[in-house]
């Protein structure tokens, strides 16, 4: 990030760059779908202590698809907690038990007959 983003950043919201960006490890923070946000893409509103133990609030874009957010709004009327939470416990699960995905193409072994 260059000096006079920094420094913008630091006299608007009163927190360096690098202790905002470590919200992101606090395991108790929690995240909210931001809705005044996303009218052209899906934004979140992060709530934590940074490492200096500042309480800080991290507005947070991710782009998901359609059927993502779909499946966790399902979810969130079964359970009752709200999908951006479902989907932050989730993805934490993943982050906490270092699980990776494998993204390589297998071509299909179905031969197609004529």
């Amino acid at each position: 990030m260059g000096y006079h983003k920094t420094a913008a950043n630091q006299k608007k919201h009163g927190v360096s760059f690098e202790e905002a960006k470590s919200v992101f490890y606090d395991k108790f923070a929690a995240q909210f779908y931001d809705k005044g946000h996303s009218d052209d893409e899906h934004r979140f509103l992060m709530l934590g202590f940074s490492c200096e133990s500042s309480k800080l609030k991290k507005s947070v874009t991710i782009r998901l698809g359609e059927d993502v957010v779909g499946h966790f709004k399902e979810m969130s009327e079964g359970t009752g907690v709200p999908h951006q939470i479902l989907i932050n416990l989730y993805l934490r699960d993943c982050a906490r038990q270092h699980r990776t995905i494998d993204i390589s193409w297998q071509s299909n072994s179905k031969a197609i007959s004529s």
